[in-house]
């Protein structure tokens, strides 16, 4: 007679939770890996819909971030993909002008993070919003610090954040206008920078130009979601951006980005990417190069 085959001996009960347990720690051993720095530079535009949120995080692993577009619940969303899933601390949180697709997912931020210093313009039209920005920073222990051109953050010779816009005194001509009078930044790391623009407009691009302080860089975060009245030729020829990113939503009732300006930008040899097309785009850097990507994570 043949002998039955013998059977594997089904999993005691008891031992699937620890299956799963074991399999939920190494995912978070392995999330955690992946999430500390790497010694590289990294810039994340964040697919935020219509709305500016860029996060930064250093070589040495300083984090900052610049806006934090409309809606808190994917503002928050995406810096849980970038950010250890145990870190509730930022280094800097820039608002660059009070508009909701720039404010709104910081008021979120500014409630569940421990953040270092708030770097914010000096005059953001009164709110419902900004009263309640007030009202979290009076009770935040951040260091507050108005944004004024000149100032500027070091981290030892190898990165450097400097504040070009707005000066002490408003665009000429535009003194109530929140998107002339934009925080504007430029990111240097070793010989690759970007600027980050805010929402500032022909106006303050002009102004900008005047003053001197516009350069060449590797990459451009693409002023005002790519609207017409940006992102002039004059502003291109001055600081010829290799890669130009637009942070926009998908069929936004203002035609962003205008055509106009997709058509400069090529004009001048820019590699265009937006976020409606492209989701989060991450731009890496040791200093010398860049590598760009789309759809991260």
């Amino acid at each position: 007679m043949v002998p039955p085959q013998a059977q594997p001996s089904p999993a005691h009960p008891r031992t699937l939770p620890l299956i799963l347990m074991l399999g939920m720690a190494c995912a978070l051993i392995w999330m955690a890996v992946i999430s500390l720095p790497d010694g590289r530079l990294q810039v994340h535009f964040f697919n935020v819909g219509q709305g500016d949120a860029i996060f930064i995080t250093l070589p040495d692993g300083q984090q900052i971030l610049v806006d934090g577009g409309p809606e808190p619940s994917r503002l928050l969303d995406q810096l849980g993909r970038v950010m250890p899933f145990w870190d509730r601390t930022l280094d800097i949180l820039v608002l660059t002008h009070a508009d909701m697709d720039h404010l709104g997912g910081l008021l979120a931020v500014l409630e569940r993070y421990h953040v270092g210093h708030v770097l914010y313009p000096a005059r953001l039209r009164q709110s419902a919003p900004t009263d309640y920005w007030h009202e979290i920073l009076a009770s935040s222990a951040a260091n507050l610090l108005i944004a004024e051109a000149g100032m500027a953050f070091s981290w030892g010779d190898y990165a450097r954040i400097e504040v070009l816009h707005p000066g002490p005194e408003p665009v000429p001509g535009k003194p109530d206008d929140a998107n002339n009078n934009s925080v504007v930044l430029r990111l240097d790391y070793g010989e690759t920078s970007f600027l980050l623009t805010g929402d500032i407009e022909a106006e303050a691009e002009g102004y900008l130009l005047q003053q001197g302080k516009l350069f060449p860089c590797q990459v451009l975060k693409v002023s005002h979601h790519g609207a017409a009245q940006s992102t002039t030729a004059a502003f291109l020829r001055a600081t010829r951006p290799a890669v130009a990113i637009i942070s926009v939503g998908a069929g936004n009732r203002y035609g962003h980005p205008a055509k106009a300006t997709l058509d400069r930008l090529g004009e001048h040899g820019a590699q265009i990417l937006r976020t409606d097309e492209r989701g989060t785009i991450r731009v890496r850097s040791d200093g010398q190069r860049l590598w760009v990507q789309g759809h991260w994570p």
